[in-house]
């Protein structure tokens, strides 16, 4: 089941109550759904806060969250990058320059 929606802020309420809709719109049993999958953002991932926490307050469930493994990798690899290397020219993806570490990445060895 795959739906967009147009929602007028993206927050912790607006994110949880769209998800929630969305299901009882399809006649879905709510405590079916168990797993969500998210883009690792605070307004989304967190364990006492944000939607997915909001979301199991309000339906009384208890659903897993799993982050996108792409977002993950790309988090780890910017904090290595400036662990390593220092603080990065570019905020956005990755760096153009060549590092050592490139190498080590191409060859599946880091």
């Amino acid at each position: 089941m795959i739906h967009l929606k147009d929602i007028d802020s993206c927050d912790d309420r607006s994110v949880s109550q769209a998800v929630q809709k969305t299901i009882e719109n399809a006649h879905i049993d709510i405590k079916k759904c168990s797993v969500w999958l998210r883009d690792n953002t605070a307004y989304m991932s967190g364990n006492q806060n944000g939607a997915i926490a909001l979301f199991n307050k309000e339906t009384n469930s208890d659903v897993i969250r799993i982050g996108c493994d792409l977002h993950i990798m790309h988090i780890v690899y910017n904090n290595f990058e400036q662990a390593a290397f220092g603080k990065l020219s570019s905020a956005i993806g990755f760096t153009q320059i060549a590092h050592p570490y490139y190498m080590l990445f191409s060859m599946g060895i880091a």
